[in-house]
């Protein structure tokens, strides 16, 4: 069964390439797919039995099996909001009242269809939330992708937290590290918050924007999930921190224009006496480099949809010293003291680093806070349920 409309829509499981037609015939691609067989073994078709005394049968479609687990619909109800979407006495939708008008039988459970999610990711979600003996100990990175995937989907992190916890222990280390980037999806579901405000701090700053179908989208350093209630604020952010820094560049340029008084503009070189030759050199060394990365004209933010927040500080903040930078103009010109006095690039390299931490803001807390306020609950919280005066 799909899940219900007005319910926002959840991840999809990784997809799979199709297998070849054409059958190997060298020994290299024969042994490839002995080893992929020996790896993802075919699922036995089967009903797993998750819970003996269950009155659901899930019954998963995929492209290549059909699958069945029996389980207790009591715990889904209690453990997946979309579960309970799907199975609640509450719930207006025609699955939930067609399952609780239907009588029950211990030999013709229930049938509640789900599609093309992973069959073993669903199997041990499944077990995790009837806190069945048989859930691994330990899991393989993407094994753990494809966890948070169905945890995600039927929004069941709270149900597993444990068990995500004790999956991503191994893990912990490589989150920084090119090649875990589903590592920010996997830190928002469980809700590991210090490793969720590293890794949006870094997308921030590595993220571009891509035009997908005339919509603006996050490209570069994401992996295939990113909820989108995190996108958005990491595209917040970013638009944030450009406006700070083009700022910045907006100043220096102006420092170098004619006032609205004087139809020549005030000289910046900081020798004695100041040279006009040093402000055109310096001028002109600025602007070139911005049009050499293409960031000129500079409009509007998204001018700059292509580049990365790095990309576009990066030449500053990793400048070279000031005498290779001016060394040949200066010689020419015979402006040997204006080299390190004049050279704009580390007064400028200051002031964008102060603009990236004024525009930093704490969108991440903003997000993460929308992500957790629901889960919030104290002892006094559930003192209050019972209605009557309970010593704490």
């Amino acid at each position: 069964m799909s899940q219900p409309t007005p319910l926002p829509s959840p991840p999809t499981s990784p997809p799979r390439s199709p297998l070849s037609e054409k059958a190997p015939t060298t020994p290299a691609a024969m042994a490839e797919v002995a080893t992929a067989t020996i790896a993802v073994p075919l699922l036995p078709l089967r009903e797993t039995i998750i819970s003996p005394v269950g009155d659901i049968l899930i019954r998963l479609l995929t492209p290549t099996h059909t699958l069945h687990y029996k389980t207790s619909a009591s715990v889904l109800i209690t453990t997946s909001k979309i579960f309970s979407a799907m199975l609640s006495p509450t719930s207006p939708f025609s699955e939930a009242r067609r399952f609780n008008n239907s009588p029950y039988s211990s030999t013709e459970p229930f049938v509640l269809k789900l599609h093309d999610d992973d069959p073993v990711a669903l199997c041990i979600l499944l077990k995790s939330l009837h806190n069945h003996p048989s859930v691994p100990q330990s899991l393989t990175f993407k094994q753990l992708v494809k966890m948070a995937v169905v945890v995600d989907k039927y929004d069941c992190s709270h149900a597993t937290r444990m068990y995500g916890e004790r999956w991503m222990k191994a893990w912990i280390s490589k989150a920084e590290i090119p090649g875990y980037e589903e590592w920010l999806f996997v830190a928002w579901v469980w809700g590991v918050e210090k490793i969720f405000g590293k890794l949006f701090g870094k997308a921030v700053m590595e993220v571009c924007v891509q035009r997908v179908g005339g919509e603006r989208k996050g490209g570069g350093v994401f992996g295939e999930f990113v909820p989108e209630a995190v996108l958005k604020a990491i595209l917040n952010h970013r638009a944030q921190l450009l406006n700070h820094i083009k700022l910045v560049f907006t100043a220096l340029f102006n420092r170098y224009q004619p006032s609205s008084t004087s139809s020549q503009s005030p000289l910046q070189c900081a020798a004695t006496p100041p040279d006009a030759r040093c402000d055109a050199i310096t001028f002109f060394s600025v602007y070139r480099k911005l049009s050499e990365l293409n960031l000129l004209p500079w409009n509007t933010i998204e001018d700059l949809d292509g580049f990365t927040v790095n990309e576009l500080v990066g030449w500053v903040l990793n400048a070279t010293p000031a005498s290779n930078v001016w060394g040949g103009g200066t010689k020419m010109l015979s402006l040997e003291k204006h080299g390190k006095e004049c050279n704009p690039l580390e007064k400028l390299a200051a002031q964008v680093k102060t603009a990236i931490v004024a525009g930093g803001g704490s969108k991440e807390r903003e997000v993460w806070e929308f992500r957790v306020r629901e889960d919030d609950c104290s002892w006094e919280d559930i003192v209050k349920e019972f209605g009557i005066m309970w010593q704490s």
